[in-house]
């Protein structure tokens, strides 16, 4: 089960939604099974739930997550249940459901005539109950409606043309249980006033001239009597609890919103992988679903902002929203800040001084897991002291310089393509500035600025960067929140990249090599395992600033890593070493 969120106008041909949340509907054989639910890690604390409880909790976790809702929209599988029906009432959020023709209603009138004449009591016997205004299904009351009643709306433009359908509203009350019963019975239930919503095709056009000239068929009778039925049963209903004033168009727009959900399942199995799941567990598949709801949004963001033709598709006031919401995401983790002139500095949060924790640590324990593994291995094959030092020595430049090679070319290229989106942007600003002024404002408004103040910000950064032609006050905001570049940075230095993986490397590769410098024999080889084993300890308990795990867990863990790789190059060494003595 899934929920969707529908962000634009439901008649848009394309309109710009997404996943929010989804759970595993699991069935009543398997709560009940202890050994399949252990086997699957399903929650203990999850019990049975039928899909309208799932869906209702669904709805909670949407509110809780602040998620702005106009109106919940579902299938005839949820409206036609009571329990549903009661439980969004409760939660009082507006909604259109679709519903069986078996949907019970009652009509206003009668149901204010039923509490208004309650029956009398006589003097003799147990008094009677008030008895409910009697129970139409949808199908029996739209029935009774006049032809004249149904209008043609269009409510959405497909690819054949405008999408329309003959529809006719009423003013009913949802209801249970039949006038058998007293209102105080349990299966008796009159719900709030709303809309029943009906939908058929519109009636293939007729030739006037046909009508006359042709003759009528003996059994036109019964022909007519099997294209009503027909027409009855592509006849649609929905019960919507949106006010009296909501226009029809309105109605029958929200009504056929439900596509999208099904948009979603084609794309995201087509697109996303959403049916390759092949594990049997609750957690796995959850995680699969939330990657693929994941993969799926951000697709959805990259549509918007493909360079389509005025007109299809997504329109460039959407395009903006899509960016928009990108910069409120940021503004959310607290990545940036507005200075006072008006541009945006990224503030080094918590989770980037961890990142930099963690490259200097594991910078460490390459140069040092590498080195103790060769120096283990040389030592395996018996070779003098002074043999394994200068191995020793040769293997951490080798290793320290491979390592700050890497990280130049890689900074540095990093650096050559921020370059270049930076001059891309910066053309943009020459070429569309009135684009480029709309969505500088729109950042601003993310990050809590008024939106006239916005801009009139944005179109004083504009005009004062037109006069130089280098636009660098808003190149600097739209690199830093569009392109998630600093324009001053370019993502660090090269050769201070280059300087510290060295560094970094070589100390931790100089450890184990140590000994080999005051001594020889297999006393230095003790020496430098221990050093090792105490080096590994070390960064352990280093990695645990970032994960939070137990120092003896974390440091433990890498000492074996590390010791298996000595242990594995020392009987190579010994194996060879030995075949060459």
């Amino acid at each position: 089960m899934s929920a969707e969120y529908l962000a634009d106008d439901p008649a848009s041909s394309t309109p710009f939604h997404w996943p929010v949340s989804a759970q595993l509907f699991v069935p009543e054989s398997w709560v009940a099974d202890d050994e399949r639910r252990k086997r699957t890690h399903v929650p203990a604390e999850l019990g049975e739930q039928t899909k309208p409880e799932i869906a209702l909790g669904l709805l909670d976790l949407a509110r809780q997550w602040g998620v702005p809702i106009q109106a919940v929209v579902v299938d005839a599988g949820y409206g036609d249940n009571p329990n549903f029906l009661a439980g969004l009432d409760e939660r009082q959020v507006p909604y259109v459901c679709a519903v069986q023709s078996t949907f019970g209603v009652r009509l206003p009138d009668e149901v204010r005539a039923a509490k208004e004449h309650l029956p009398t009591y006589g003097g003799r016997g147990q008094p009677r109950k008030p008895r409910p205004a009697p129970l139409y299904s949808v199908k029996e009351l739209i029935e009774a409606q006049p032809e004249d009643a149904w209008q043609t709306i269009g409510w959405r433009e497909g690819t054949k043309g405008t999408m329309q359908a003959q529809v006719l509203a009423l003013r009913v009350h949802w209801a249970t249980g039949s006038q058998l019963h007293s209102t105080s019975h349990s299966r008796v239930h009159t719900g709030p006033e709303g809309w029943l919503l009906a939908e058929r095709p519109v009636p293939a056009p007729t030739s006037q001239e046909s009508a006359t000239t042709e003759p009528v068929p003996q059994d036109g009778t019964a022909k007519q009597e099997a294209a009503g039925e027909q027409e009855a049963e592509k006849t649609k209903y929905w019960f919507s609890s949106l006010p009296p004033d909501t226009s029809l168009e309105r109605l029958v727009t929200l009504a056929h919103a439900r596509w999208v959900i099904e948009q979603f399942y084609e794309d995201a199995k087509q697109e996303c992988g959403l049916d390759d799941f092949q594990g049997r567990r609750w957690d796995g598949l959850h995680r699969h679903l939330a990657l693929v709801m994941l993969a799926y949004s951000f697709l959805a963001l990259q549509r918007l902002q493909l360079p389509l033709p005025v007109g299809e598709a997504f329109p460039p006031p959407q395009s903006r929203v899509a960016r928009c919401l990108t910069s409120i995401a940021r503004y959310c983790s607290g990545s940036s800040r507005i200075s006072s002139s008006g541009s945006f500095r990224p503030t080094r949060s918590r989770p980037f001084a961890l990142a930099e924790t963690n490259k200097v640590v594991l910078g460490a324990s390459d140069g040092l897991t590498t080195n103790l593994s060769l120096v283990m291995g040389v030592a395996g094959a018996n070779l003098p002291g002074h043999t394994i030092l200068f191995t020793g020595l040769a293997g951490m430049l080798a290793g320290a310089l491979s390592m700050a090679i890497g990280e130049w070319l890689s900074v540095q290229s990093a650096r050559e393509l921020y370059t270049h989106q930076i001059e891309v942007e910066r053309q943009e600003l020459a070429d569309i500035p009135q684009e480029e002024q709309e969505e500088l404002a729109l950042i601003y408004q993310a990050k809590g600025v008024e939106p006239e103040a916005a801009r009139q910000l944005a179109a004083r950064i504009i005009a004062a960067d037109k006069q130089d032609g280098k636009y660098e006050a808003a190149l600097d905001t739209l690199a830093r929140e569009e392109l998630v570049i600093d324009p001053k940075e370019l993502g660090g230095s090269p050769w201070e990249a280059a300087i510290t993986s060295f560094m970094l490397f070589a100390v931790g590769a100089a450890i184990p090599v140590l000994p080999f410098a005051f001594g020889s024999g297999w006393m230095a080889v003790l020496v430098s395992l221990f050093l090792g084993i105490l080096g590994l300890f070390i960064v352990g308990i280093g990695i645990t600033l970032t994960t939070g795990a137990s120092l003896l867990k974390s440091g433990g863990r890498q000492v074996l890593l590390g010791l298996l790789a000595a242990a594995i190059t020392f009987g190579l060494g010994w194996l060879v070493g030995g075949r060459l003595a």
